[in-house]
């Protein structure tokens, strides 16, 4: 895991597993940072948005609808 400046996401998981958050995820809210942490979490899993991503995501966190869209909402604010 490593935390670095990056311009246009909030985190990523490589092909080698690695997690790389930005930065600006401090400044988040507790709850949007956890759907971050768990979001890629789940990429350790699925390395792309499928059908079966969303399916672990939402059993993981069934409310990260409610959290991604306030990430989407204020994270302008933060930089992104």
């Amino acid at each position: 895991m490593k935390v670095k400046e990056q311009k246009k996401r909030w985190a990523s998981c490589t092909s080698k597993d690695e997690l790389l958050f930005n930065w600006r995820c401090a400044m988040a809210r507790a709850d949007a940072f956890d759907y971050i942490l768990v979001r890629e979490l789940c990429h350790l899993y699925y390395k792309n948005h499928s059908k079966d991503f969303w399916i672990l995501l939402s059993k993981v966190m069934p409310d990260y609808e409610k959290r991604r869209e306030w990430l989407r909402k204020y994270g302008v604010r933060m930089g992104l």
